[in-house]
């Protein structure tokens, strides 16, 4: 551009040098291409993928191979990947495919697959698009080198310029770029094709993205277009310059740089700008963002994305011929202090449709409008979420959809249906009397509402102490709306104390999860969920929590090392169970025995972990009741385990002194009595006998040095004794407890009391059912065991070891008391990765 300008401008009568035009410089770019390797390569955008479908496909440049330790610096060059463009991925299929029997470069494949499967792997892309087979396995070359400047700027009649080079691509530096391609692709396995524009076919030409020159620098106009400053010699000779006229873009360059130039483009023109300023006496203040009035500051908002899917009916169509519909759109609230207090606040929406019935291809979401809370005026008992967008389609057709979340007065076992299903109606046009095309019911499923929660975020706050308050308040809105509705049930289990503040929480060193629900088997049929992270090839190991928590006991950012992180870093392929009794489920409030969770979770569980990750044998992780429970379940047959470690208890609970008296004096059965179906670490109700709990804990004795001020912890010790000891809780875990602990239902209860008075294992009737065969405990098994705990005293796994040991010898059995521990403290105290972890490690390990 620069170059045109000068080269018009002299010929209406600017006295340049004659070097204008000159040293035009491609920068020795090339690109090329590995075909149809034997490696998935991932190299084109997903385009109109839906995310998940095809793997992730990184940014262009993210490494480079440096080949410029050179003598003459000339002589080098450096390579780096490209990613393609999902269009320009599906152009260069075509390109490839045509061009490969011509121009490529047929290179030895001993190590591939047998011949057949590079032509499947071509074949793959043609029927399903360069997202797949040999187009995935393409690795896009760009090359940066050194040419020898020689090209020409000059414009034509109508003032447009053009490039004259006669045999650009023929420079013996492209030969050995060539050469060097051809023994990287032959790595790969796969073909190497030059750029197709550089073929015979079109006539040898070269492409670059760095058109570098013809405005070179010089010391005087005999050797270029601008000096040093970058300012226009103003005659063929000499240095004399046009006081005012610059040029600082690329076409300064006065050779080839051999690698990406922005930096060297922005350096010179920094640097001619502070000269100039220099020159002029003129001050660049570089610490400031400069005086002009700032616009107004944004108005607090929120955005978050949602994925539901579910199927569309035609209308006058039976259910049966319905065809599946799912949608992707993200909702944004320009002001979030209007969404909470205006019922009738449009937060914006945009995303894309799928549905074959209204279009082949994805539809396009425009004037998306979202109410979050509109009270139904029809019906006084519900507060409706509604959804109104158009929906575009390629051809050109429009369709509108509505769609409403219906919130009613309900049990708590609706709580989950109602917040994640959408009734849809799908018209012709907005107009109230539009034509009904089609209805559907749509849903947000599990993994796609958890994937949904990490995604909202309080918009334009301009510090984290203001996003941490919106973030409250939203909310608290949210939880109080529930709340009302639900008669105070929904609060508890969907916003576990909502006076707690939000907080930032760190990254996991570990890898990303992978999230599977399954459920268990029939009659029961109980969705569960489990959480994979795949620390390498050890394990793979399940751990299994215990009641009134989740499987975030494992996991939890709040200690510094959690026991998924250290067993990751011991490169174990690491499996997070979350039983129907994790506070995480909707089915945690549920009444439910251990009996349930040894018969069918545990089954269920490991044989969806072997089948997932291939293993024949895996082991087991379990603690307190998660360890009854497994002791349960292999005493009844439970196949696929290895070995396994169990935490503070397994077939003889022996309780502390406190809950030795609850269960003596039946509190469970009486609880249950008087209506309590089940008790939470950190719900409040306004009710009787409900609302005397809280005060009454304040007086719940509890031993010297445990003492504190934390209502949860309080509820937490009254439920199952005292759990921990203080010393070996960080502060961020103890004031966050609330993210831990939850409900536990008291038919559980029941069962676990009726143990505690056998001094066995019972089942749910009290009948001595599990220790009449041992055989299923014949196994490696490890005890580890708080040596403070007083939820259950040392002397549980002591017994249990005891009679394995006498049944079976000691081979296989060990037992492990840890100092100065008590129970869960075991599980994420603040030093467990030091005190505790290395000892589950070993015995998983030794197996």
């Amino acid at each position: 551009g620069s170059t045109s300008i000068l080269l018009r401008s002299r010929e209406a009568g600017l006295a340049v040098s004659g070097e204008l035009g000159r040293h035009f410089t491609a920068n020795g770019d090339v690109l090329a291409f590995a075909f149809n390797t034997d490696h998935d390569i991932n190299g084109v955008g997903w385009g109109a993928q839906r995310p998940g479908v095809i793997a992730p496909v990184g940014p262009t440049i993210a490494g480079i191979i440096d080949h410029r330790n050179t003598p003459d610096v000339r002589d080098g060059f450096v390579i780096e990947e490209g990613s393609l463009a999902a269009p320009i991925g599906e152009f260069m299929l075509g390109v490839l495919g045509i061009t490969a029997p011509a121009e490529g470069v047929s290179m030895p494949d001993p190590d591939s697959d047998p011949p057949l499967a590079d032509a499947a792997r071509i074949a793959e892309s043609v029927l399903r698009g360069p997202n797949f087979g040999a187009m995935r396995n393409t690795q896009t070359f760009l090359v940066m080198a050194h040419d020898d400047e020689s090209g020409r700027i000059s414009v034509d009649d109508d003032g447009r310029p053009r490039v004259d080079w006669p045999n650009a691509g023929k420079q013996a530096i492209y030969g050995v770029v060539e050469h060097t391609l051809e023994a990287a692709s032959a790595a790969l396995g796969g073909e190497y094709m030059r750029n197709p524009i550089s073929t015979d076919a079109f006539r040898g030409r070269t492409v670059t993205v760095h058109p570098l020159g013809g405005c070179a620098m010089g010391e005087t106009a005999e050797q270029g277009v601008v000096d040093h400053r970058g300012r226009v010699f103003s005659d063929a000779t000499g240095a004399a310059v046009h006081d005012g006229l610059y040029v600082m873009d690329g076409a300064v360059m006065p050779l080839s740089l051999g690698v990406n130039p922005l930096l060297t483009i922005s350096a010179l023109a920094e640097r001619n700008c502070a000269q100039l300023a220099a020159a002029h006496g003129w001050q660049i203040d570089y610490a400031t963002a400069g005086n002009a009035e700032p616009p107004p500051a944004p108005k607090i908002g929120l955005r978050f994305t949602e994925t539901m899917k579910g199927t569309y009916v035609p209308a006058g169509a039976p259910a049966e011929r319905g065809l599946p519909m799912s949608f992707t759109l993200t909702v944004e609230s320009a002001d979030l202090d209007d969404m909470l207090a205006n019922p009738q606040h449009a937060a914006r929406m945009v995303g894309t449709l799928t549905c074959a019935a209204l279009s082949p291809e994805p539809l396009t979401i425009s004037n998306g409008r979202f109410n979050l809370f509109v009270v139904d005026e029809t019906h006084v008992e519900r507060r409706n979420m509604n959804y109104r967008m158009n929906l575009d389609a390629t051809d050109g057709k429009r369709y509108f959809l509505f769609g409403q979340k219906i919130i009613t007065r309900s049990s708590l076992l609706d709580l989950w249906e109602q917040t994640n299903t959408l009734y849809v109606d799908v018209r012709e046009s907005e107009a109230a009397d539009a034509a009904l095309l089609g209805t559907a019911t749509l849903i947000i499923t599990p993994e796609n509402f958890l994937k949904q929660s990490r995604t909202i975020e309080v918009t334009n706050a301009p510090d984290l102490q203001t996003r941490f308050k919106w973030t409250k308040k939203f909310g608290e809105f949210f939880a109080g709306v529930l709340f009302t509705e639900y008669g105070g049930l929904a609060a508890p289990l969907q916003f576990a104390d909502p006076d707690a503040p939000p907080r930032v929480k760190r990254a996991l060193r570990a890898p990303a999860p992978q999230v599977t629900y399954f459920c268990t088997a029939a009659p029961d049929s109980k969705t569960l969920r489990l959480t994979r992270y795949n620390g390498g090839e050890r394990g793979p190991v399940l751990l299994v929590h215990g009641s009134g928590v989740s499987s975030r006991i494992f996991s939890t950012d709040l200690i510094d090392t959690n026991l998924v992180e250290f067993l990751c870093a011991a490169g174990y392929d690491v499996w997070l169970v979350d039983l129907r009794v994790s506070i995480e489920l909707p089915s945690a409030a549920e009444p439910t025995t251990a009996d349930a969770i040894a018969r069918y979770d545990l089954p269920a569980a490991v044989a969806k972990v072997r089948e997932l990750s291939g293993a024949q044998q895996i082991q087991l992780v379990a603690h307190c009741l998660g360890a009854v429970a497994t002791t349960m379940a292999l005493l009844t047959g439970l196949q696929g385990v290895r070995s396994a470690v169990l935490s503070q208890v397994s077939a003889h609970p022996v309780p502390g002194l406190l809950q030795r008296v609850k269960a003596g004096l039946h509190t469970p059965q009486i609880l249950q009595h008087l209506g309590v179906d089940d008790l939470t670490a950190y719900t409040r109700h306004a009710s009787w006998p409900h609302n005397l709990l809280d005060e009454a804990l304040r007086l719940f004795p509890v031993e010297d040095d445990e003492e504190c001020n934390n209502a949860v912890c309080h509820r937490a010790t009254f439920l199952y004794g005292l759990v921990y000891e203080h010393a070996q809780l960080n502060e961020p875990l103890h004031a966050n407890l609330h993210e831990l602990f939850g409900v536990h239902d008291i038919e559980l209860f029941n069962q676990l009391a009726a143990m505690i008075r056998a001094g066995h294992l019972v089942d749910a009737n009290g009948d001595d059912v599990y220790l009449q065969d041992l055989d299923g405990m014949r196994l490696p098994i490890a005890f580890i065991h708080g040596a403070e705990n007083r939820c259950y005293l040392p002397e549980s796994t002591q017994m249990t070891y005891d009679m394995l040991v006498e049944r079976f010898g000691p081979d296989n059995y060990e037992r492990h008391l840890i100092p100065g521990y008590g129970h869960i403290d075991c599980i994420f105290g603040r030093n467990a990765a030091t005190d505790v972890y290395p000892t589950i490690a070993r015995h998983l390990a030794a197996h």
